[in-house]
């Protein structure tokens, strides 16, 4: 790209001192822009990101163990934002250690293993203060407006961006939930784990 943008500049010059007509590269198709892909967190980031958002202040106790449960998830899985939202209680099986994504992109199914040592203990937690609060909700993460039905009380998109923005406020470097997908990505080559392993469970 800015070999290309410096040689349009150079024939751009020398249309305009008459030493050639026309620009040679006005026939040809301008290059694509390279796409700069989101940088993805270290391992000490991701660590002291896990305590930030386990020691966050929030209203509802319920709502830590929510939002340390959602960013572990995003980070242990890889999974979009759109899969984290939409998935159900019946999707999760932590005694199996398995998330089912029914809807993936391209509408794929896929099953994603759940780690052991970090996010399996932080989901058990979560679900167990859901279960003492008797949330009936079919979704795995609920919002805490108490405007909406039980049974309709899911997170919503801008509640998750919204604690992104938070956490990045926080951490001092952006984070997004494509980033959180990178990071599970590199981290996971960083361990040797082959290329098409990692593109499956993505």
């Amino acid at each position: 790209w800015t070999f290309y943008k410096n040689l349009h500049v150079y024939f751009q010059w020398c249309v305009k001192k008459n030493l050639i007509q026309k620009n040679p590269l006005d026939l040809i198709n301008k290059p694509k822009m390279p796409t700069q892909l989101p940088k993805s967190l270290n391992e000490k980031e991701a660590q002291i990101l896990l305590r930030i958002v386990s020691n966050m202040k929030t209203t509802y106790y319920f709502t830590r163990l929510r939002n340390k449960a959602l960013i572990s998830l995003f980070l242990f899985t890889g999974l979009r934002k759109s899969e984290v939202i939409n998935l159900r209680m019946v999707d999760v099986d932590v005694i199996n250690g398995f998330i089912r994504v029914e809807n993936g992109k391209g509408g794929k199914r896929r099953e994603v293993p759940i780690e052991e040592r970090i996010l399996k203990p932080i989901l058990n937690e979560y679900i167990t203060d859901r279960e003492r609060l008797n949330k009936t909700s079919e979704w795995l993460f609920n919002g805490t407006f108490v405007g909406r039905g039980e049974n309709d009380n899911k997170l919503g998109i801008s509640t998750v961006d919204r604690l992104f923005r938070k956490l990045s406020k926080e951490l001092g470097k952006n984070v997004s939930a494509h980033k959180m997908r990178h990071t599970f990505a590199t981290l996971l080559l960083d361990k040797k784990i082959g290329r098409a392993s990692c593109r499956e469970r993505v």
